[in-house]
């Protein structure tokens, strides 16, 4: 009898969402729980610890919701971009006037924050290479001059694939070298089935249901 109600608590709580409490603003009030993905303890660890945290899934299983999540919970901004096709477009650039046009990843690079790199295996060799050296050297090259790496930047990337290029699903992926790769904690991240349906909510129950076992069917 032991046995059979371990079981059952055990099924419970692989069915149950993770709940997260966000970091409450400075002098404000304590933000409320939120649903979170299963694998946020991991990224938010990683991130914890300063190391950069790549998130290769498939599209929609919550990659870009979990990076904000993690940023609310360390209680600082969370800014992001998705897949680049030079490097201009990552570290800026300065137009016809003159001024310095700030990026995203500037803004975080040089006053703190956690960054998402959005679709890094869509992305072009250039802005891949800038952003390499933006992560192993502590200081970046922007258009206006160099800029050291602020003491509060997170960085967490998101894929489709493991770096190898296209595959049947994603045919528009670049392949990741070595260089990439090295520089990250990768995290697999799949769809997180228990998460849907309490988002879908208890009368939705049986169509998600479906749609999970049609995807999975999909993806066999």
């Amino acid at each position: 009898e032991r046995k059979v109600l371990d079981m059952i608590s055990t099924e419970v709580k692989s069915r149950m969402p993770h709940m997260i409490q966000p970091a409450p603003p400075p002098g404000g009030d304590t933000p409320p729980v939120e649903l979170a993905h299963e694998a946020f303890p991991q990224v938010f660890k990683t991130v914890q610890c300063d190391l950069n945290a790549m998130l290769i899934g498939p599209a929609g299983s919550g990659k870009t919701s979990i990076a904000e999540q993690v940023a609310k919970s360390m209680g600082i901004p969370f800014r992001f971009t998705g897949a680049v096709d030079s490097p201009y477009k990552l570290t800026g650039f300065v137009d016809a006037n003159g001024k310095t046009v700030r990026t995203a990843f500037r803004e975080t690079y040089e006053n703190g924050g956690l960054f998402l790199f959005d679709e890094v295996d869509a992305s072009s060799a250039g802005a891949m290479m800038a952003f390499n050296a933006a992560l192993a050297n502590g200081r970046a090259d922007f258009p206006d001059g160099v800029i050291e790496r602020h003491k509060d930047f997170r960085c967490i990337a998101a894929a489709n694939t493991f770096g190898r290029g296209a595959d049947r699903i994603y045919v528009g992926r670049n392949a990741l070298d070595g260089a990439t790769l090295d520089r990250f904690v990768v995290i697999d991240f799949d769809y997180d089935e228990a998460l849907e349906t309490a988002l879908a909510g208890e009368d939705m129950t049986s169509w998600v249901r479906r749609v999970q076992a049609i995807r999975k069917a999909v993806f066999k």
